[in-house]
């Protein structure tokens, strides 16, 4: 009998899951026992969230829905195969959407994408002191997904990740990111010319991972043999900038808006069109540790705000403790 070649792979890669939620459980101390937590089920790597949520004690509800990577089923089927492995299936359920879990119970919901968009309507359900983790760094965050006006309105506290900072520390993966995808697609950055168009939180990351690879880091496009996009999902590149490219000229579109289709003369990278506002790189193409880190630090802010929020704290001094903490950023907008 012929044995579905993706059952037997997430097999193995649950168990690996299981493995990285418990350990980065016990780096950040995550505890959010007596919380209940609004979150997705999701495929792949981002289907620890929802178990990890659950191994640190929260009663967690895991919205799966059919979306670009996969079915409901699927991304139920992938929950319960962590949560088996972590012993707490008793502790998630699974919904179909948002408005199926008691919205009004909940202390702390996830930016995950299952759950969004968190709007108006969404946050006028949450009881004063629920709290949101954007999951990313604010400057990250898409405007369509979160609704920031509306939670200071409500009195609802909400902060995102350090992906930066020591504790979270993510975005050092972005330097064996680039080194993978350079290798992967035979790009030759030794002793040429890379020209980095990017949002000043990337580029540190991005220069030591040119530098490594043996190329020098440029702003003027006319000398560029290699071009690295990351200016994140709120700003729109400019297509006559990268006109003065070369014809040929490979652009690796980690994550950027731009109209690649009036730029036919240069190489794009990845060749599928990444989604408007979604990186064209994961950092979970890494394997899923980047990944479970991420999602372990996005957990972690959501716990502090929660606890610091059910102790009488301000919206304002609960973000300031969060921030305090190392792992968290406030929002900017």
């Amino acid at each position: 009998m012929q044995r579905r070649p993706n059952a037997s792979v997430f097999v193995d890669r649950g168990t690996h899951l299981a493995r990285l939620a418990r350990r980065f459980s016990r780096k950040f101390r995550l505890d959010l026992s007596g919380l209940r937590v609004l979150t997705e089920a999701a495929t792949g790597p981002f289907s620890v969230t929802a178990p990890l949520a659950a191994l640190a004690g929260g009663t967690v509800f895991a919205v799966a829905r059919p979306n670009r990577y996969g079915s409901a089923e699927k991304s139920a089927r992938q929950v319960r195969a962590v949560a088996r492995r972590l012993g707490v299936s008793h502790r998630i359920q699974i919904v179909r959407n948002s408005f199926q879990a008691p919205l009004h119970t909940i202390d702390l919901v996830t930016n995950s994408g299952n759950v969004r968009p968190i709007d108006r309507s969404f946050l006028s359900q949450l009881h004063p002191k629920a709290v949101v983790s954007l999951m990313v760094e604010p400057w990250e965050l898409r405007r369509q997904d979160v609704n920031v006006r509306a939670a200071r309105r409500f009195g609802i506290a909400l902060a995102g990740p350090n992906e930066r900072g020591s504790k979270v520390d993510v975005f050092r993966y972005l330097i064996p990111l680039v080194q993978r995808i350079a290798r992967k697609n035979k790009l030759r950055f030794r002793h040429r010319n890379v020209l980095l168009v990017s949002s000043p939180e990337f580029r540190p990351y991005l220069i030591q991972a040119v530098k490594t690879l043996g190329g020098t880091p440029i702003t003027r496009p006319q000398k560029a043999d290699v071009v690295i996009l990351a200016t994140g999902p709120n700003i729109k590149t400019s297509r006559t900038f990268l006109s003065k490219c070369s014809n040929g000229t490979p652009v690796i579109q980690l994550w950027g808006d731009v109209d690649a289709g009036r730029l036919r003369h240069l190489r794009w990278l990845p060749k599928e069109p990444p989604v408007k506002g979604h990186m064209g790189y994961l950092l979970s193409d890494l394997g899923p540790e980047p990944a479970v880190r991420l999602i372990a630090g996005g957990l972690k802010v959501g716990e502090i705000l929660a606890r610091t929020r059910g102790k009488g704290y301000s919206v304002r001094k609960s973000v300031a403790r969060a921030v305090r903490s190392s792992f968290a950023l406030p929002a900017g907008r």
